[in-house]
């Protein structure tokens, strides 16, 4: 009985890992929610199977993980609007936790992780093939994420990681990487997005810095993109906004899109020191929900623009929605991600390259989030899944 337990436990876990592989693919792609939703239910059940059986791992990451979304979910309980708070918690919350912790049970071997980057590399693939030719205002590229923006941020998280595997991924990977750090690097100058052009490039000088090999990387970088403007379309504006980077100070003089920024950012200081601890309550309407119930002569008496979306700064966000506490339990895990990364080694071969590049993509999106807010799906998904990976304990040498 023993022995036929182990055996369907184990053919469980199997099935298990293929549908989280399933899950990571249709991340960035526009497919019904309830797709999404049932191969979660089944990744909840592989993980209180592991709890019933003390199988389940806990990591300083989890614990990180767990003390952020107490936070969230106490912001949602003190929120000014109760029922959206908690809608937004269980959209966004308590996927991260399932796919979280569910990376953190799973990706343990050098062949899972390997797997998981061939996954990633497809999904994004796919996004990226299927974001041609969706333009939208001043010609950006919008792709099928809606907004230049967006699809900046989504590219934050695709680039770095892709240049790391093609120095130091498997040959498969290698080749895939490449095509798609073409296609991507594309798409990113087409865009017109500079908050993601400035974080994709730290991003990939940070990869740079850590894989050592500056001239093999620079050399692909620079045939990726010197091919990507000799074919790209619509030079003029795209060095019109090149240079707005140049001369930033005296930009943000003339363009609204800096402007507001400025004013957006002070009345999310004003609101935060209304509510500091635990914020306004955690979710996308925050922000219009307090400008409905506050009224607009309380914003013109204190001098204030209100805004209805965000404040077009991920920490200036959270810490309005979610308090101080909200964001110091986010930098916590962020923190702990900094420490396991550094504990990885050169000679840990594609354990090493994944990572980084995983790594250096989070960093990406944390300096494009200083212009932007990228607690959104699906971004926030792909975030904590890099942020997992690059805490789990993989086996460099190991097999499954």
């Amino acid at each position: 009985m023993g022995w036929e337990e182990t055996r369907w436990r184990e053919g469980f876990y199997e099935i298990s890992w293929w549908t989280f592989l399933l899950v990571v693919f249709i991340i960035p792609l526009p497919l019904p929610s309830w797709v999404n939703s049932l191969l979660l239910v089944w990744l909840s059940l592989y993980l209180l199977v592991r709890m019933a059986f003390k199988e389940f791992k806990l990591d300083r990451g989890i614990i990180a993980l767990l003390a952020f979304l107490a936070i969230v979910l106490v912001s949602c309980l003190f929120s000014i609007n109760l029922n959206k708070s908690m809608t937004y918690f269980r959209k966004d919350m308590v996927l991260v936790a399932i796919l979280y912790l569910s990376a953190s049970q799973m990706v343990t071997t050098r062949k899972r992780l390997i797997q998981l980057s061939l996954v990633l590399l497809l999904s994004f693939m796919v996004a990226v093939v299927l974001s041609f030719g969706h333009y939208g205002k001043r010609h950006a590229l919008y792709g099928i994420f809606g907004h230049h923006t967006r699809y900046g941020k989504f590219l934050d998280l695709v680039i770095p990681l892709s240049i790391s595997l093609v120095v130091g991924g498997v040959t498969m990977i290698r080749i895939l990487a490449l095509v798609l750090l073409f296609l991507a690097g594309y798409s990113l100058i087409l865009t017109l997005s500079r908050g993601a052009w400035v974080g994709s490039f730290t991003g990939v000088l940070g990869v740079i810095v850590r894989l050592r090999k500056v001239l093999m990387t620079v050399t692909i970088l620079a045939a990726v993109f010197l091919t990507a403007i000799i074919i790209l379309p619509r030079k003029g504006e795209i060095y019109r906004r090149f240079m707005s980077l140049v001369h930033l100070e005296e930009s943000a003089k003339k363009e609204r899109s800096l402007t507001h920024r400025r004013d957006f950012y002070k009345t999310a200081m004003v609101l935060i020191k209304e509510r500091p601890f635990v914020g306004w309550g955690y979710g996308r309407k925050t922000p219009r929900v307090i400008l409905k119930r506050m009224g607009e002569e309380w914003f013109a008496s204190r001098g204030l623009r209100p805004f209805k979306s965000h404040a077009h700064n991920t920490y200036l966000e959270v810490t309005l929605e979610t308090g101080l506490l909200g964001l110091l339990t986010f930098l916590t895990l962020l923190g702990v991600c900094l420490l396991n990364y550094l504990k990885v080694k050169p000679g840990d071969g594609e354990v090493f390259f994944t990572k980084t590049g995983a790594f250096f993509s989070i960093l990406a999106l944390m300096v494009h989030g200083l212009v932007t807010n990228f607690f959104q799906q699906p971004f926030i998904f792909l975030l904590f899944l890099y942020i997992a990976l690059v805490n789990a304990e993989v086996k460099p040498g190991a097999e499954p």
